[in-house]
């Protein structure tokens, strides 16, 4: 009786054989939702290397090209900044019924420290400094009194500051851009000259004095120990905000307009 089913048993096995090997060789199919994967494609599946998926994250996901707090490439840096004024002081006193103005020569010298930081990829900088100041002015006035006569006031000014400013740069062509820049001036008097004689006495020691400049800026590179530089050229104004005598009836402010020569470093 065994012998009478082998033929058909050897047919079976054959079949299952063939279907066994095309099993084999064709693609693992993909598995749906709530079905099973069948054994011999987890077998194939199994034999592969284990996929670091978050390697993969990390090598698609773009790092953070701007600094947190800056918003540019280059963070936050302090350096060096400094320049010159030089203009014309426009004084004008009030005394009683008299009004009276005179002009005469302005200089500024001053050093500080920019904190600096890179723009938003579009080759602008900004800065917020503080600075050292030393400042003198001159001032030719005249009058006539109450009795008609001519009368002369020759003011010799000096000061030391603590200029605090906000600067911005925008890129322009090749190594020339635009800069603008806002701050106020904290001057302490240290000297008051009126026809040879002191009237420091006689005037507000504090003084507070805005300004603002705008103008060229230009990038020099260094050479040697020294680093590269934003140089500035252009414009400016300011004014003495409050009034710089502490005479009663006697009102004396400046305004200076001139050309502003200023520089920070960069790296």
């Amino acid at each position: 009786m065994i012998f009478k089913y082998l033929p058909i048993a050897c047919l079976l096995f054959s079949t299952q054989m063939a279907t066994a090997q095309t099993a084999l060789d064709a693609p693992a199919p993909v598995s749906l939702a709530g079905s099973e994967t069948p054994a011999a494609t987890e077998d194939i599946q199994n034999t592969s290397a284990a996929v670091n998926y978050a390697s993969l994250k990390a090598a698609v996901t773009p790092a953070k090209p701007f600094a947190p707090y800056s918003g540019g490439t280059g963070g936050s840096t302090k350096n060096l900044c400094g320049g010159i004024n030089l203009g014309l002081a426009n004084t004008m006193a009030t005394f009683g019924s008299t009004s009276t103005s005179g002009t005469g020569f302005n200089f500024h010298l001053s050093l500080g420290i920019a904190f600096q930081n890179d723009g938003k990829g579009d080759g602008s900088q900004h800065a917020f400094t503080i600075e050292a100041r030393y400042g003198s002015a001159s001032s030719h006035l005249k009058y006539n009194d109450a009795l008609g006569k001519e009368q002369k006031k020759d003011y010799q000014f000096s000061w030391i500051g603590l200029p605090v400013s906000y600067t911005g740069v925008k890129a322009g062509r090749g190594n020339t851009g635009f800069y603008y820049q806002a701050g106020i001036n904290f001057e302490y008097l240290v000297g008051a000259v009126d026809n040879g004689t002191d009237v420091s006495k006689d005037m507000n020691k504090l003084q507070f004095v805005p300004y603002v400049s705008a103008g060229i800026s230009f990038d020099r590179e260094g050479h040697g120990p020294f680093k590269d530089e934003k140089d500035m050229i252009g414009p400016f104004i300011s004014y003495t905000a409050n009034n710089m005598s502490s005479v009663s009836n006697f009102k004396l402010s400046c305004l200076i307009i001139g050309l502003r020569i200023w520089a920070w470093q960069i790296d």
